[in-house]
């Protein structure tokens, strides 16, 4: 974080054309003023808080000052030069902050009101009830796979124990392989698309459809590892997607949905309340 003095020195080294003065009868942590409005050291620092390191900190904090003294002067030459603002401009400004009060009350309502968990039961009704909304895009698999460096010494036993799925073998071939820079994906219930496996194993293929109809144990090799991979259950495209690979989709659309259900409910019992307390008034 970027402190007082430091923020200070930064103002006065990066910027050529300003000169640092005492403050005077002003906060310690103030540390750049234009007529009444006041810059903080707690802004600037709000500003710097994603910096990885003491450069990015010095980039964003000078960025950050930078624009805070553009707006300050350019507000003050609009002032100047333009003078009051039009009946229609106005009521432009006053639209936008009615809308940005609106949007935030909106935010705070949902908040409070969707709270509430999104089930399994819920989800697996929508998806039994909309199937005909949940076909595949694309070829997805569940399978389990392990990548073992090249140097290991016992490839044929490892490979037996791979199709035979001997658990005792198997725990030493991970044990190994987690120790040497491998990795083990057997989360098989798990359902991928089959572009981004491709992205992580040297499959080379002409016909996605082909290979995952014709292949269930592979065997391949590259210059520093070695890859078992088994394909338990795949999905062709345009078949009907599993529940499981639409969850979290359908938990979001649902989360949605009750969102728009709740903010109708509320601004009509708004509006309910508005008109029995005499506040609003229809005319015919």
């Amino acid at each position: 974080m970027i402190r007082g003095h430091q923020i200070i020195l930064l103002i006065c080294l990066g910027f050529i054309f300003f000169s640092c003065e005492k403050k005077e009868h002003l906060p310690n942590d103030i540390v750049a003023s234009f007529g009444k409005d006041l810059l903080t050291e707690k802004e600037i620092n709000g500003a710097t808080v994603m910096a990885k390191n003491s450069e990015d900190s010095f980039f964003l904090a000078t960025k950050f000052i930078r624009n805070w003294m553009k707006r300050e002067v350019l507000i003050d030459q609009a002032n100047k030069k333009l003078g009051e603002l039009s009946q229609e401009q106005q009521k432009l400004i006053d639209t936008y902050e009615q809308d940005l009060k609106i949007h935030e009350l909106r935010k705070l309502y949902i908040k409070e009101l969707t709270n509430a968990k999104i089930t399994n039961q819920d989800i697996r009704a929508y998806y039994q009830s909309n199937k005909k909304n949940f076909e595949l895009k694309e070829n997805i698999v569940q399978l389990y796979y392990i990548k073992i460096p090249n140097q290991y010494n016992n490839f044929d036993r490892a490979w037996w124990a791979f199709q035979k799925n001997n658990t005792i073998e198997l725990n030493k071939l991970t044990e190994y392989v987690n120790q040497n820079d491998g990795y083990v994906f057997n989360n098989t219930e798990k359902w991928l698309r089959f572009v981004d496996v491709l992205k992580e194993l040297p499959i080379n293929l002409y016909n996605e459809e082909h290979f995952l109809s014709n292949n269930q144990l592979l065997r391949i090799r590259d210059k520093a590892f070695t890859y078992f991979i088994k394909i338990v259950n795949f999905k062709i495209k345009d078949d009907l997607s599993p529940f499981e690979f639409e969850k979290e989709k359908i938990r979001e659309i649902l989360i949605n949905k009750r969102k728009i259900s709740y903010l109708d409910s509320f601004e009509n019992e708004l509006i309910r309340q508005a008109i029995n307390n005499n506040q609003l008034k229809l005319y015919q």
